[in-house]
């Protein structure tokens, strides 16, 4: 109705303004599947409906940058959809081989990152200020918390200059302790591997048992499953760690000492781990 009445009067000129929130309405909604939540990042959300919306300015408050309240509402709602994209590519994935899926996930991230896959929420943020390396950032992060390491750890690497490196890395610290809490009570739990808590720096597993009792991880945040049973094997944790490595000097050389500490730590569990492989001896060989 409103693109026949445009064309039906040609003498009546779109509002920028309004069709800034027109834009805003339509990505949102493709975005995300809560249109509550997108009635508290967009004040006139309801207004957006009436036929002659678009030819009415709307009040540029509209946008209300120093609204610091609804900033994080839509920051939020920004992190959610990315979050739910991530959560629909690799989905679309867990019912085909393990080649199958490294190739059609690393086909789908790189479309991603390189052709703009996440258009609506790309737009989306670019009319709310948030910078497009926290849109990338965090999608990379949401594959990660999903347990879907294996497609995009190149992709993590190759990426760099797109990223916010320290938010990256700062998260994925998180994650790792995350996962490793869950190893070290496995670990706690089992008399067959208990032992190998003695070879453990004891520094180093208070670290991550503090980071991962601090920190939430976006699934729990925003009450969505995980793809896989939440703990990951060790090898897949030991490769994100040496990942990181790799990013902390470049943009948080702060966080380096723990991230060699991290890798350290890994590196010792999957040796333990390989040797339990190799002696098959216990039965409780499950983490690595």
């Amino acid at each position: 109705v409103v693109l026949q009445r445009i064309v039906e009067r040609p003498n009546r000129y779109v509002k920028k303004t309004s069709l800034e929130l027109h834009m805003a309405v339509v990505c949102g909604a493709l975005a995300s599947d809560d249109l509550s939540r997108l009635s508290d990042c967009v004040a006139d959300l309801y207004e957006a409906f009436q036929t002659t919306s678009l030819f009415t300015p709307t009040d540029e408050s509209w946008f209300h940058k120093d609204d610091q309240v609804q900033m994080q509402q839509r920051h939020e709602f920004v992190e959610r959809a990315i979050l739910l994209r991530a959560h629909r590519i690799t989905s679309s994935t867990t019912t085909s081989s393990l080649d199958q899926q490294q190739d059609l996930g690393s086909s789908l991230m790189e479309s991603v990152l390189d052709t703009l896959e996440l258009d609506e929420i790309d737009t989306l943020a670019d009319l709310w200020n948030i910078p497009s390396t926290f849109v990338k950032t965090t999608f990379l992060l949401s594959v990660y918390e999903l347990s879907q390491d294996s497609m995009v750890d190149s992709l993590t690497t190759k990426s760099i200059s797109e990223l916010d490196v320290p938010l990256f890395v700062t998260q994925a610290l998180n994650i790792c302790c995350r996962r490793l809490q869950y190893v070290l009570v496995q670990l706690q739990r089992s008399s067959q591997l208990r032992h190998y808590l003695s070879m453990l720096d004891a520094d180093t597993c208070q670290f991550i048992r503090d980071r991962a009792t601090e920190s939430t991880s976006l699934c729990q945040t925003y009450g969505i499953s995980p793809v896989e049973p939440y703990h990951v094997s060790i090898t897949n944790t030991h490769s994100f760690v040496l990942r990181l490595l790799s990013l902390v000097a470049v943009g948080a050389p702060n966080e380096r000492v723990m991230v060699h500490s991290l890798s350290v730590l890994t590196g010792t569990l999957l040796k333990a781990g390989l040797a339990e492989e190799r002696d098959k001896s216990s039965p409780d060989n499950l983490l690595f």
